[in-house]
């Protein structure tokens, strides 16, 4: 895998995610929402197949490398937004 692959399997794709969640919760649509919800499950699977073909051809460490990077950029910017939202929610 080179690095143009890498980058966009590890961090294109999960921003794309991120913020196909982040647009669906904000506009309330919940058909978009559930989409983007499974799309990032689908995606969680191809990391976790890629991970163990990795691991069988012993070159495991740039896909841990991806999966975290992936796993934080998800994560992390559903977590931000749902912060947000929170801290609006208190002030009114």
């Amino acid at each position: 895998m080179n690095t143009i692959q890498f980058v966009l399997s590890y961090v294109v794709v999960p921003l794309i995610i991120s913020i196909g969640i982040i647009n669906g919760k904000s506009k309330g649509n919940v058909k978009s929402l559930a989409m983007m919800v499974m799309v990032k499950g689908i995606f969680y699977f191809y990391l976790a197949i890629a991970s163990f073909v990795g691991y069988l051809n012993v070159e495991t460490d740039r896909y841990i490398v991806g999966y975290t990077i992936s796993l934080a950029i998800i994560e992390g910017a559903s977590a931000v937004y749902d912060g947000i939202l929170l801290i609006k929610d208190k002030r009114h």
